[in-house]
């Protein structure tokens, strides 16, 4: 490697500042307020580090064999494009990832040839902890102070929007924060270490179990990993170790003490809906092997496979599954096998050269590096089994930086000079750059189409949802098409045909969402076309078979054409306790009905026959609660 550098270059301040903004940016006036404003800052300092190293790139040399990962990755989810059934979503996918893959080969440039330096890299690594970390300190002390920490954990966010979204940004910034407490001197060394206390403290108290899971056993790993190739060379402090460890379990074990804590850990019910996430998108695989469903459409495909075993607010339509919280099965799924194996490859390939590494590095600070890049990636891998670390730029960048390391600080290595490769970079950023930016102006003014559908302000929809809607944003951050909000604009100011034309287009943007299926059925019942919307109103059931207010449409078009078994048999898959007027009316009529056509019908014989022994139903209400004492409600 080159001589060391002491000044601190231009790439090294861009390096600074990326680090201290991916943790704390963020835009209120977006939907997800952390996700593409990061985004798009990866992408304004990704080309200006690519700009200011520019005239260094002609002589630059790669490691062939990631390199080669990188681009079929990138190049399979292009690909995957002819697949996707909505492309505006495809290009916001692809968007985020040719934003942050390019950056492999800038920190390896910029790392290689040190315009940063081992200490400014490590400088930056602490600079990203201290800002993840230290405003979720403060929320912490608040909530134990408040007394709410115990009930509610997820007021517990710092920048990061969530607290699982916190907690995985602190694993994957523990190991940059150790490293610099093990190698930077005087007063950073300091920070460093009060940083990493702090951090292991947040980590075990958000009580986020794929982080708790992946934390540990990236720990585990490290450790046996010192102590099989260190011989000597890398010391541990083991005071700090063991003070360390002490305090995770000492936290660990105040935790469990507290009921509620207890009762959630040990709540399985999360696992069994991740469990369905992960059924359905084998389903999903399975029926599209070779190039997936496309970039960006695993959420909108979805729900094609059910949505019987997942939350009740997405069986109502509240809230949409947005990914498979598996990052292998979204890549897989979205953009086929061969780009699942070109992921998996960037991290066969960096832990093959980890290993070289730890043989033949003589230096204790470049070895250090190694054992920091081997936690990360190993944290980060583990972490993807669970959860979606890919999808933030925070995250996605990090996980760059640990590849780099390896490769940059390597004595031996195929290297190649790929010579177009700076001008495609450049490409990558500026393309990045314009969809999300494109995106980016779409989804805040989005936020006027949801205030007008909450406050059914007809008039406002319409124009609101133009002003949103472009080829690059037709969906929301919630997996709904904007089209679906101007059909309700249409349908309330007595404009069905609109109405229906704009639910067309809002199925074609989003082929199996229920809410456009079953107000679909609600316009041509409008119409009077009673059958065209007993047809939807089944589309609509087939994917979500409690979907209550498909149910209360389908029992009442039933009732419309005097079928009284067909609507019993809908209000039958109905929550009994209900007390939704229209429920009650429904059921009182089906049951009325369905009585005074037994036995024709034929169907329901117990109910029938339990109805004909009582002498009181009168009154609706009546009807209702016999109906609830029949079935023991």
């Amino acid at each position: 490697m080159a001589q060391k550098q002491v000044k601190i270059s231009p790439s090294t301040l861009i390096f600074w500042s990326l680090m201290a903004l991916l943790p704390v940016f963020r835009v209120e006036a977006l939907l997800d307020p952390a996700l593409l404003s990061r985004y798009l800052v990866l992408g304004v300092f990704g080309l200006s580090l690519l700009l200011i190293g520019f005239k260094f790139w002609a002589q630059q040399k790669f490691p062939l064999g990631i390199s080669i990962a990188i681009a079929v990755f990138a190049i399979m989810q292009i690909v995957s494009l002819s697949a996707a059934q909505n492309l505006g979503e495809a290009y916001g996918s692809l968007a985020r990832y040719l934003s942050f893959s390019p950056f492999f080969f800038l920190l390896y440039s910029e790392l290689k040839d040190e315009r940063i330096s081992k200490d400014q890299l490590l400088t930056g690594g602490l600079i990203f902890a201290s800002a993840s970390a230290i405003p979720a300190f403060f929320q912490i002390l608040a909530a134990f102070a408040s007394g709410e920490f115990f009930q509610d954990v997820y007021t517990i966010t710092g920048t990061y929007g969530h607290k699982n979204l916190l907690a995985s940004a602190l694993m994957l910034a523990f190991p940059l924060s150790v490293a610099a407490w093990s190698i930077l001197k005087s007063w950073q060394k300091n920070v460093a270490m009060v940083v990493s206390i702090i951090i292991l403290f947040e980590i075990f108290v958000l009580r986020t179990r794929g982080v708790w899971l992946s934390f540990t056993a990236a720990a585990i790993f490290t450790l046996v990993l010192i102590s099989f190739y260190s011989k000597g060379k890398v010391k541990i402090a083991k005071k700090w170790l063991y003070i360390n460890a002490g305090l995770a379990l000492l936290i660990l074990a105040a935790l469990f003490f507290n009921p509620t804590v207890k009762e959630s850990f040990l709540n399985s019910s999360n696992l069994q809906k991740r469990l369905s996430f992960w059924e359905n998108s084998m389903a999903m695989i399975a029926d599209n092997p070779v190039a997936g469903v496309g970039a960006g459409n695993w959420k909108l495909i979805f729900p094609k496979y059910g949505l019987a075993k997942v939350d009740r607010s997405v069986m109502q339509g509240v809230t949409h599954i947005q990914r498979p919280h598996n990052d292998y099965l979204w890549i897989w799924a979205e953009a086929g096998p061969i780009a699942l194996l070109a992921y998996l490859a960037l991290f066969f390939f960096a832990f093959r050269q980890i290993s070289k590494n730890l043989k033949t590095l003589p230096d204790e600070g470049d070895l250090k590096l190694q054992y920091l890049a081997f936690f990360g990636l190993l944290a980060f891998a583990f972490f993807s089994l669970s959860d979606f670390p890919i999808e933030r730029a925070s995250h996605s960048f990090l996980l760059m930086l640990f590849m780099a390391i390896p490769f940059a600080y390597a004595k031996e290595q195929q290297l190649k000079t790929i010579k177009p490769l700076v001008y495609i970079l450049a490409l990558l950023f500026v393309g990045g750059i314009y969809v999300n930016t494109q995106r980016y102006t779409a989804e805040k003014a989005t936020i006027a189409v949801l205030e007008a559908n909450s406050s059914r302000n007809a008039q406002a929809i319409v124009p609101a949802v133009e002003a949103a809607i472009s080829d690059w944003y037709t969906v929301d951050a919630f997996a709904n098409p904007l089209r679906y909000y101007s059909a309700k604009g249409y349908a309330i100011t007595q404009r069905p045909q609109q109405a229906l034309n704009d639910l067309q287009l809002a199925r074609e943007a989003a082929p199996y969402n229920i809410l456009v299926y079953e107000f679909l059925a609600q316009v041509h019942s409008q119409m009077g076309a009673r059958e065209k919307a007993l047809t939807y109103v089944d589309s609509a059931l087939a994917l979500s078979p409690q979907f209550e207010q498909a149910l209360l449409l389908k029992a009442q078009l039933h009732l419309q054409g005097q079928e009284f078994a067909d609507a019993l048999g809908a209000l039958n898959l109905y929550p009994p306790r209900s007390n939704d007027q229209r429920y009650l009316s429904s059921l009182a009529n089906a049951l009325r009905g369905g009585l005074q056509t037994y036995p024709q019908h034929g169907r329901y014989k117990s109910m029938m026959k339990f109805l004909q022994t009582k002498n009181n139903l009168r009154e609706p209400m009546d009807y209702v609660r016999a109906y609830r004492e029949k079935r023991g409600v």
